[in-house]
């Protein structure tokens, strides 16, 4: 009976372990299971989401699918052409004021977005906080003014306009000269230069500030028509005049002859060289060194072997560069660049549109 007792016993136990053993791989199997149907849910959720957005978006007329996208560079969809660039959005904002009429920037944002289709402008006032903040963060002197996000530098046609750009602070300013923006100054140059005297009245309200370069024949034009006007009536002593140096790279003696200029000046003699090397220009302008212009002083009778020391040493040259760095701050690149008042002319001007243009300042 005992020996019934503890063999039922022992049979009990090995019953007990392999059920907990048929458990322990039941138990396996089916967290094996669920671990599949998981992965599985999860793979059917993903498909059905992007299936259901691709179909959403195409019933709400709000998208495409990305399948469609991924294969075509262009395509037409809900009445447009739409095309794919490899540059990113870009951003530049247009500092500008609405009421100034030469300051109209639409066309030059159209002729931006053909050579840079992913920008986006955002145009704000030139005397809110923000326009203020920018204008002084880049050193802007004119509007409208553009100005880009260090972004501009992933864009495939950075390296062909990076030298219409200049980098201020983290941010890419357009030279807007190549858009052809008339625009305006919200601060002139200093009207002050070195070695000159101010030729008319020092204390005339209206002032011309002229950047130009004797060899330039345009600059030439603007010279005949302000000394037509400074030789009629009264108007000597109703404007007075600052010349600014800008030598263009391309005229050979153009920054001899401003030296010349300078030289003199150093002798009190600026405007009378001004004078000499316009209206001599057919002159000198094919000539080569400093010899044409060492007449020149003889010519005015000035201490040549002052004159001489000073051309030979180019004892001067950085009274001319200073011109044309500032020339640069105000986005001037081409001769003649003319302030008349606060007014901006580039090019030449005519008498007759001179002498209109310092009347109505007059009458003011």
């Amino acid at each position: 009976m005992a020996k019934d007792k503890k063999r039922e016993e022992s049979l009990g136990e090995e019953i007990i372990e392999e059920a907990l053993e048929d458990k322990a791989a039941l138990s396996s199997q089916d967290k094996t299971k669920q671990n599949y149907l998981s992965i599985i849910i999860l793979l059917l959720g993903l498909l059905a989401g992007s299936i259901f957005v691709d179909v959403a978006d195409l019933v709400r007329g709000e998208g495409v699918s990305q399948k469609r996208l991924s294969d075509k560079d262009i395509f037409e969809y809900a009445g447009k052409t739409w095309v794919a660039y490899p540059d990113p959005v870009i951003d530049v904002t247009v500092v500008n004021d609405e009421n100034c009429k030469e300051c109209e920037a639409e066309s030059a944002i159209l002729a931006l977005k053909s050579a840079i289709p992913t920008i986006v402008p955002k145009q704000i006032g030139v005397n809110s906080e923000e326009g203020e903040k920018l204008l002084k963060k880049t050193g802007s002197k004119a509007i409208p003014v553009f100005v880009f996000t260090k972004t501009i530098e992933k864009s495939e046609v950075f390296p062909k306009i990076q030298n219409v750009l200049s980098e201020k602070d983290g941010l890419y300013v357009l030279d807007t000269s190549v858009l052809g923006v008339a625009g305006k100054y919200t601060e002139l140059p200093p009207f002050e230069s070195k070695n000159q005297e101010v030729l008319g009245n020092p204390e005339a309200k209206i002032s011309i500030i002229e950047f130009s370069d004797f060899q330039c024949p345009y600059c030439k034009v603007f010279y005949e028509s302000l000394d037509k006007l400074l030789k009629e009536g009264d108007y000597k002593n109703k404007v007075k005049v600052s010349f600014k140096h800008l030598p263009l790279s391309f005229h050979a003696q153009s920054n001899n002859a401003a030296m010349a200029a300078e030289c003199a000046g150093e002798q009190n003699r600026f405007w009378d060289m001004y004078n000499l090397l316009y209206s001599k220009q057919n002159d000198w302008q094919g000539s080569e060194g400093t010899a044409k212009f060492k007449t020149y002083a003889v010519s005015l009778k000035l201490d040549t072997a002052k004159f001489n020391q000073c051309m030979d040493t180019n004892k001067l040259q950085g009274d001319i560069d200073t011109d044309k760095e500032l020339a640069k701050e105000y986005n001037i690149s081409g001769t003649p660049a003319i302030f008349v008042g606060d007014e901006f002319i580039s090019g030449a001007i005519q008498y007759e549109e001179l002498k209109s243009k310092v009347d109505a300042l007059l009458a003011k």
